[in-house]
């Protein structure tokens, strides 16, 4: 599968880890006075494109003060329609996320993605970017990279996710670790200083802050402020220690104390490319519904998020029923909520239910496809568990789930010769072969497509 994000992309200096990561984000869903999570994504889905690279001036909200409508998104490539519109006013950039996005983009690329970025219709871009395409520009970790090589952005202040007291801050660790990724030139690195419990220096030709979250100081400029998910599973270690909406709301309530006069909001999942786990999906639509109703912060929590909570907190205790009871009671509040239907095909599986699961799983998929990811995990433990037919069955269920995604269908198409179903595989790698592969990021594709053809033969 084609995930980029850097996965345990530092907590730089920062942070001890993603050990563990799909039981430490094991999180909540959907709610009353807020919408749904499938209302969430079908409206995101069905927001027409924001067509124009030069808008109005445009006026400033008070984040966590002011209603703000924020745009939920798959991955960050997903924002740039949005961030773009600000171009000619020169915001800043306020991200709050564990990936800084910051891979270079090809050289090659360079001019073609520039000029999409800043000429052409939103739809061209949508189309580049999807992360599956075999022709894709823009790579989802080369978000930010993109963003200021369009001039979209005149700085950025990166919040980063770090549990290190800001005194243990190491300017050497971040410069090595960034290095090492190769998300810093060395001429970036060497432009860095640490001062006042940030990280400072020149990226991309733009003044640049990484910055400990309780190092955020007030923000003069205006900004287009994005929200990776990936800020949360570092800190999250547990409902005893780390309660989820706690650490929500105190990681809101951190950004509203720095007062940003926000010209946009966007937020993205980042499940589809990165190791998120789906048990922490429902946070972009909880996310979205605090911005739109800040009020919401420092107020007791909706009934259905209190239910959330309860279902988070109970596997401490080893309350598989009772859980499946709180999230029984949360389908028949919100029945097409897809992140309650994983919640119960979790629950399903950890009593021991197989067809339940399966069946709840399929319910979920149907609302939000992305939960179908899910089908390439359970096809891994299959093959670990040495159960090929249960491998084959998760692999087509997760390719009829994802049709536009090659790399799925790839992997489908090697389990196929592993089990001697040559003609099934032959038929998959020939479609494979026609489709328009980037030289730039795929330049073996067309050549390891014939070696798999003639292994079929």
């Amino acid at each position: 599968m084609n995930r980029f994000l850097l996965a345990c992309i530092l907590p730089l200096i920062l942070l001890s880890g993603c050990e563990n990561r799909r039981e430490e984000a094991t999180v909540p869903t959907q709610e009353t006075a807020v919408p749904s999570q499938e209302t969430m994504v079908r409206e995101q889905e069905a927001t027409p494109p924001i067509s124009s690279t030069v808008a109005p001036a445009a006026a400033t909200s008070r984040l966590f003060e002011d209603a703000v409508e924020a745009k939920l998104v798959e991955y960050p490539t997903r924002a740039l329609p949005v961030w773009r519109q600000f171009r000619q006013q020169q915001p800043a950039l306020l991200l709050i996320s564990n990936n800084p996005f910051l891979s270079p983009t090809p050289e090659l690329l360079r001019d073609e993605i520039n000029t999409l970025l800043t000429s052409r219709a939103d739809t061209e871009i949508i189309k580049r970017t999807n992360f599956s395409a075999p022709d894709i520009l823009i790579q989802p970790d080369m978000a930010l990279s993109a963003a200021l090589g369009a001039g979209l952005f005149s700085s950025v202040y990166w919040v980063y996710p770090s549990t290190l007291d800001i005194e243990k801050i190491g300017l050497d660790k971040f410069k090595e670790q960034m290095l090492t990724l190769g998300l810093l030139s060395p001429a970036e690195a060497t432009s860095l200083h640490l001062n006042d419990g940030s990280i400072q220096g020149h990226v991309r030709g733009v003044p640049f802050k990484a910055i400990h979250p309780k190092s955020l100081h007030s923000i003069k400029d205006p900004v287009v402020v994005h929200f990776d998910l990936s800020f949360f599973p570092s800190l999250y270690k547990g409902e005893i220690k780390t309660p989820l909406y706690s650490l929500i709301k105190e990681t809101l309530n951190m950004l509203k104390a720095a007062a940003p006069q926000a010209l946009a909001v966007t937020v993205s999942y980042s499940n589809l490319t990165s190791d998120l786990p789906l048990a922490s999906r429902f946070i972009g639509p909880n996310l979205v519904s605090l911005m739109a109703q800040p009020a919401l912060i420092d107020a007791k929590l909706p009934p259905l998020w209190e239910l959330r909570r309860k279902a988070l907190y109970l596997p401490n205790f080893f309350q598989a029923d009772e859980i499946n009871k709180l999230y029984l009671k949360m389908e028949q509040e919100t029945p097409n909520d897809p992140s309650v239907k994983y919640g119960l095909y979790l629950n399903s599986r950890e009593r021991k239910a197989g067809d339940q699961a399966l069946n709840y799983l399929e319910k979920a998929v149907a609302l939000d496809q992305t939960y179908g990811l899910e089908y390439l995990e359970l096809a891994s433990i299959a093959t670990e568990k040495e159960l090929p037919m249960q491998s084959l069955r998760m692999l087509r269920l997760a390719t009829e789930t994802f049709a536009e995604n090659g790399f799925i269908a790839l992997s489908l198409a090697q389990e196929l010769l592993q089990n001697n179903q040559e003609e099934e595989a032959r038929a998959i790698i020939s479609r494979l072969e026609t489709l328009p592969w980037s030289t730039t990021y795929y330049p073996g594709m067309p050549a390891s497509l014939r070696q798999m053809t003639l292994a079929s033969e």
